[in-house]
């Protein structure tokens, strides 16, 4: 039932309660409707439209009005599918709505989006399952599955708005252009949160692409398991465009079909297409296991570029070709600078050259990192620098890298400790396995006498010796750490 004020409190509260009828749907029990969008066209602002279980089949269009729509099961219970043929989105929010505009707890499938006027392709089809065109609604605990477009944004299109999106699944999205789970496009910046993008293809950005002025921030959302044929497995973004990434995870996205580009997990490019830099932000995100056929196993940033990563962790990435963590390339009408900053890279590995991280012709900041158990095919096991002079590394540790430490110039910039052994809380495991036992004895005997070498493992006082002394440490430590 709607509500009624006293007249006198009308002028105090209207602004601020939101306050209508609800609206029943069912569509095999009695209720005031059984399709949805009859619902929502009979429904006033502050309306709220409650949704039985079942599997409506059906295209949903807000039509500009701040109502709620929600399931009472969630989308497990609860399907919304495009109508055969039906040339439209599953749902579309495209009269600027704004947050008092909400879908909740959805399941949703098909659609065959609607044509955009793309400030880079022009007309194209876009939007499959949320199509949100110059509209900033509020999308909860749905899930979009499924979706196959023959253009971009198979799961959902983003143009022109900056909606809320909370606790979402985008899976098996397929788009033949850019992204398979979300297309972000045009001086758009949507919230993100709690979502997953799972399963996703596209030729540009499995997962998602962001570009043209776009600025969204996403925090605690997973990417995993999409899949791009050309760059950006789980992400990829570009012109003038700088999302922010907090509590991110990358996991098992992969790159294939362009030899020449790169990065499984995310690629941002700057300029081109008429685009500019961009200058997207990681903070406390996660990469492992993504697997590039080219450059860049975890993460790719080219011209302009500009990426900020910030307490992260690469963990057992793959790159075809270079940059098993992270491959850096510049120009010079395009420079490219990246800061690397309280990370830890671990266990990435490139058939060509920078197990750990990579950069040509641009400039990467590596400070207070770990960088450590990385593997090279080529050169720089832990970090190759070819023609980026301009590079600083600072209170780092390179450390067990194959089949080297560093190639390349760069500047120290102090507090680095690089070497083919790691310092440890433990210093008698000279070998780094987390034990001491005869690996480490032999090591130490091996290099009895007067340090000769920069790295002298076995001095683990640092008097310069290799004796006495630190045959006492290293027995005294023996076993696990």
């Amino acid at each position: 039932m709607r509500c009624r004020f006293p007249s006198t409190f009308v002028l105090l509260a209207a602004s601020s309660v939101a306050c209508g009828d609800v609206i029943t749907v069912d569509d095999d029990g009695p209720a005031d409707f059984e399709r949805i969008q009859d619902a929502i066209e009979a429904a006033s602002t502050g309306d709220e439209i409650v949704v039985s279980p079942g599997f409506y089949i059906e295209n949903l269009d807000f039509l500009g009005k701040g109502i709620v729509v929600r399931s009472v099961e969630g989308p497990l219970e609860t399907s919304v599918k495009s109508l055969p043929d039906s040339g439209l989105p599953t749902v579309t929010f495209a009269s600027k709505e704004n947050a008092s505009a909400r879908l909740e707890g959805f399941k949703l499938g098909g659609g065959s989006g609607a044509i955009i006027n793309d400030p880079v392709f022009g007309p194209s089809l876009a939007g499959g399952g949320i199509y949100c065109y110059e509209a900033s609604p509020r999308i909860v605990n749905c899930e979009v599955v499924g979706v196959a477009i023959e253009g971009h944004g198979a799961g959902m299109l983003v143009m022109r708005c900056s909606p809320e999106i909370e606790s979402c699944r985008f899976i098996g999205g397929i788009a033949d252009g850019h992204g398979g789970g979300m297309y972000i496009l045009d001086s758009s910046s949507p919230t993100i949160t709690n979502c997953t993008f799972e399963g996703n293809r596209a030729a540009w950005g499995g997962g998602i692409t962001c570009t043209v002025d776009c600025d969204p921030v996403l925090r605690e959302c997973t990417f995993v398991e999409n899949e791009a044929y050309n760059v950006g497995g789980g992400m990829y973004v570009r012109s003038s465009s700088s999302p922010t990434l907090d509590n991110c995870s990358f996991i098992d996205n992969i790159q294939v079909g362009n030899p020449v580009a790169g990065g499984a997990a995310f690629t941002t490019y700057g300029s081109g297409n008429g685009g500019g830099p961009c200058f997207p932000v990681f903070e406390q995100c996660f990469f492992e296991g993504n697997d590039a056929q080219s450059n860049g196993g975890a993460v790719h940033a080219a011209y302009s570029g500009n990426i900020s990563l910030n307490n992260c962790e690469f963990a057992r990435n793959r790159a075809g070709d270079r940059g098993g963590g992270v491959y850096v390339i510049g120009h010079p009408e395009a420079p490219t600078s990246v800061v690397i900053r309280n990370c830890v890279l671990e266990g990435n590995t490139a058939k060509g050259d920078g197990g750990g991280i990579e950069s040509r012709t641009a400039t990467v900041t590596i400070d207070a990192c770990s960088i450590s158990g990385n593997i090279a095919g080529g050169s720089g096991g832990g970090c190759l620098f070819e023609a980026s002079e301009s590079s600083v590394v600072t209170d780092t540790t390179i450390c067990t890298n194959m089949p080297d430490q560093v190639s390349g110039l760069f500047t120290d910039g102090g507090g680095n400790h690089i070497g083919d052994f790691c310092d440890s809380d433990c210093p008698g495991d000279i070998s780094g396995d987390g034990v001491v036992d005869g690996a480490d004895l032999t090591v130490l005997l091996g290099q009895w006498g007067a340090c000769s070498k920069i790295e002298c493992p076995g001095d683990l006082t640092g008097d310069g010796q290799v004796d006495g002394a630190d045959l006492t440490v290293l027995l005294g430590e023996w076993g696990p750490c």
